[in-house]
């Protein structure tokens, strides 16, 4: 910010000084900046820089989930029943009974996953998940739980006139 302000009181000393008007006045000022993805700390630039692996594997059958980040094998099985009865009916030996009335019902059957995913209203998904295998580039290490490759980037601090 310094270095800004002497730049303009220095900028105006010399126009005044080669005798240019001052009916248009233009504005010159230095700005600082880092590549993307840096940031300016002290005299230089610096930050991770993250890229998408070269390649990501799994074990054989497995499948790499982007959403998940992980490999997955999904095993497709008709959902097991569960039975049930209908309000006022305890499920005993079987069969659905009221005790109040002595009522006695057939039990109702209904598809149900109790474990896994549902799938459609008649079968189950069942996920199993593995951490991928994937290769960086040369000089990026791997973070496992992005699956990205990272980097911490170091530049130089550059600067452009801005005319205003």
């Amino acid at each position: 910010m310094k270095k800004k302000i002497l730049v303009l009181i220095l900028l105006t000393l010399i126009l005044s000084a080669c005798g240019i008007s001052n009916s248009k006045k233009t504005i010159i000022e230095h700005e600082y900046y880092c590549d993307e993805g840096l940031v300016m700390v002290g005299d230089h630039c610096e930050g991770v820089i993250s890229i998408d692996p070269v390649s990501i594997t799994c074990e054989a059958g497995f499948n790499f989930n982007p959403e998940s980040r992980k490999c997955e094998f999904i095993l497709t099985i008709p959902a097991p029943p569960d039975y049930y009865c209908d309000p006022g009916f305890e499920l005993r030996s079987g069969k659905c009974i009221n005790d109040e009335t002595g009522e006695v019902r057939y039990r109702n059957v209904r598809p149900e996953c109790k474990s896994g995913i549902p799938n459609g209203k008649d079968k189950c998904d069942l996920v199993d998940q593995r951490e991928a295998t994937f290769v960086c580039e040369e000089g990026y290490t791997r973070n496992e739980r992005k699956v990205k490759c990272e980097q911490t980037g170091y530049g130089e601090i550059k600067e452009r006139i801005i005319e205003k």
